[in-house]
């Protein structure tokens, strides 16, 4: 089901303890489900190391009395829940949109913790860019690939694109775009925000 080779997330069933199976909440966030439920009716779903992307977090009605709720709202991404779009909406470009991204998952103690279900991989926020911190990889992208994740691109390519960014702490950091190479990152994520950031 859309596995990376360099990963393995079935091995969350092998995981003594906190293994959980993610589903992306269209209201936003992710849930999850425990391993153990699922083997007591049959099995665990299929699992992917990809999701689509919603933008920086997803779906916002515009106009906001709010320049962070705003900038959300221009970010939208390709995915969102119960909209469809025709191509020609990623008025940013197709070679500059991202379109599905790599996921790990989360590993607790050494194990697998986190996966993610195949069904249950709906649009993914990109707000939380390859988050590293042990309770917070399963809610970004991320890889097992040494210093890159792999994204593929509205146009059908693929990009290498490097780990070396971080999340802004601040709305004003967001709003100054002072973290350029995630402000690139959240230009990408948009599909028509018209961003002059290029990602690298």
């Amino acid at each position: 089901m859309f596995l990376c080779p360099s990963d393995d997330p079935y091995a969350v069933e092998r995981s003594a303890t906190n293994n959980v199976i993610c589903f992306i909440d269209p209201r936003g966030g992710i849930t999850g489900t425990q391993v153990s439920q699922f083997a007591a009716s049959g099995g665990i779903p299929g699992l992917t190391n990809y999701v689509p992307n919603a933008g920086t977090l997803g779906r916002f009605p515009v106009p906001f009395p709010s320049a962070i709720l705003n900038y959300y709202a221009f970010h939208e991404g390709v995915f969102v829940p119960n909209e469809q779009f025709a191509i020609t909406a990623i008025t940013d470009g197709t070679s500059n949109t991202l379109l599905f991204g790599e996921y790990l998952g989360n590993t607790s103690n050494g194990q697998r913790s986190h996966s993610m279900s195949w069904m249950g991989a709906s649009g993914f926020p990109m707000n939380y860019t390859f988050n590293s911190a042990p309770t917070q990889m399963h809610f970004s992208p991320n890889s097992a690939h040494s210093g890159i994740a792999n994204f593929v691109m509205a146009d059908g390519s693929v990009r290498a694109i490097t780990k070396n960014f971080a999340t802004p702490t601040t709305t004003a950091i967001i709003l100054a775009k002072g973290e350029p190479r995630w402000a690139a990152f959240q230009a990408a994520a948009g599909k028509a925000d018209g961003d002059a950031e290029v990602l690298e």
